[in-house]
């Protein structure tokens, strides 16, 4: 599988799956616009890439600043030429709310940086891919939109909106595939389950917290530890979509890692 190339903007890449997205796309030989909204891990992940005698640069931008996210991929079009891989990775963990309990502003909070800055971000690339008649946009989504619809699933109750917000991500995943498959631009979606991530752990926590009241204890927070998938698998999810030439692999879903028991 060769990026040789392919220009490659990651957000959400400063850690966890987006950093491991970051390294695999590099790896390959695309070259890597390293996004995060914290400037230190983002430039780390970039220094690992290029030590690796590939090409990469970070760029320590909050996509939900729509502004600064278009002068973002202007800068990177100026430097490199063009932007042909999206992955739209940044992310926050759940609240553990229930919808009752949910302020309007963190369910606006989720929306922005989920969908909106993901729109925002599609419509700054997608003329830059037209120009070339190639493209790949990868949605990163998560398995607890799937099992939210599930009747015979349990998760889902303390979900809030970030399910909500996700679920919004996909609908303009397809939307887009739909529009621009006669521009040779593909978008997918790839959903991870529970990933071993500091984002997981820090959502279950909070969860601990929100239903008990208490502190999470060093055994609550290992429990189903051993369903969590790495971070890599979905990293070759991506690779897989991006570095397929068959232009009809559009509008598709994978969903990546194990359901715990209960999911």
């Amino acid at each position: 599988m060769t990026l040789e190339g392919r220009v490659a903007l990651v957000t959400g890449a400063g850690r966890g799956i987006g950093a491991a997205i970051a390294h695999y796309l590099g790896r390959a030989g695309a070259v890597v616009a390293v996004n995060d909204v914290d400037p230190e891990p983002a430039e780390e992940v970039a220094a690992s890439i290029r030590a690796a005698g590939r090409r990469a640069q970070a760029f320590p931008v909050s996509v939900v600043n729509f502004y600064d996210s278009r002068r973002m991929v202007d800068q990177i079009i100026s430097e490199y030429g063009f932007v042909d891989i999206l992955v739209s990775g940044a992310g926050i963990a759940t609240s553990g709310k229930k919808i009752i309990g949910e302020s309007l502003e963190r369910a606006r909070e989720d929306m922005d940086l989920f969908c909106f800055a993901a729109m925002n971000l599609c419509q700054a690339v997608l003329p830059s891919m037209r120009t070339l008649g190639r493209g790949d946009i990868i949605a990163i989504s998560s398995g607890a939109v799937e099992m939210v619809v599930d009747p015979k699933s349990s998760y889902g109750s303390n979900s809030g909106t970030y399910s909500m917000a996700k679920a919004a991500l996909e609908a303009l995943a397809f939307t887009l595939a739909k529009e621009e498959i006669g521009h040779g631009i593909r978008v997918n979606v790839v959903a991870p389950l529970a990933t071993d991530t500091r984002m997981v752990r820090d959502g279950k926590a909070r969860i601990i917290r929100k239903t008990t009241g208490k502190e999470p204890t060093e055994e609550q927070l290992r429990e189903g530890s051993e369903w969590l998938s790495p971070p890599e698998g979905l990293a070759e999810a991506v690779l897989s979509f991006v570095s397929d030439p068959d232009p009809a692999r559009t509008c598709q879903k994978v969903t990546v890692g194990l359901k715990m028991p209960g999911q």
